[in-house]
């Protein structure tokens, strides 16, 4: 039985599914490590973010990366307010779930009255959720277009925690405006 040498090829996808792996597989100041030079060289983190904040950072992400070179991208929205808004995200928003804008709204007030830390926050998504007739998860993806500018990302009550009640309930009162 000969190695045929059209089977000798290099599979990207296995390599990156490898990649990923073993990216979520480290611990978090190792990866933290990893991701401080690209995140640096984009410009995305400055010398003047702690290995502290980015660490929280990037422990509720860590789950969902894909690669380094993605990082960015991914987390600009935690350092900075002028991030990519990806556009067909809002498109799908209203196409899903109506129009996200109202669904801010409906939220903002429980929302900026809560405890900031996620069983409270979840309690506030369901509250709001039971007042109109939602399903708690329905405010999600509009929360975190409007904090974010994507359709999807790490799990969103850390999200909220971590970009910190200031700097949220900013964003939402924007876009809600």
């Amino acid at each position: 039985s000969a190695v045929h040498q059209s089977n000798a090829r290099f599979d990207e996808r296995k390599m990156s599914h490898v990649n990923a792996q073993t990216l979520r597989q480290l611990p978090p100041a190792e990866f933290a490590a990893v991701a401080r030079p690209i995140l640096t060289e984009t410009g995305v983190v400055h010398a003047d973010v702690s290995d502290a904040r980015l660490t929280e950072v990037l422990g509720i992400v860590q789950e969902k990366v894909v690669s380094v070179e993605h990082l960015p991208e991914f987390l600009a929205f935690f350092f900075t307010d002028k991030f990519n808004k990806d556009e067909n995200a809002l498109a799908n928003l209203s196409k899903k779930g109506g129009e996200p804008v109202a669904r801010v709204r409906e939220l903002l007030p429980t929302l900026t009255a809560a405890a900031w830390e996620e069983t409270a926050l979840d309690a506030a998504f369901t509250a709001v959720g039971a007042t109109y007739g939602r399903k708690p998860t329905d405010y999600f993806a509009p929360v975190r277009y409007s904090i974010s500018g994507q359709g999807g990302g790490a799990h969103l009550l850390g999200v909220l925690r971590v970009l910190g009640r200031d700097t949220t309930l900013a964003r939402l009162q924007a876009f809600a405006a």
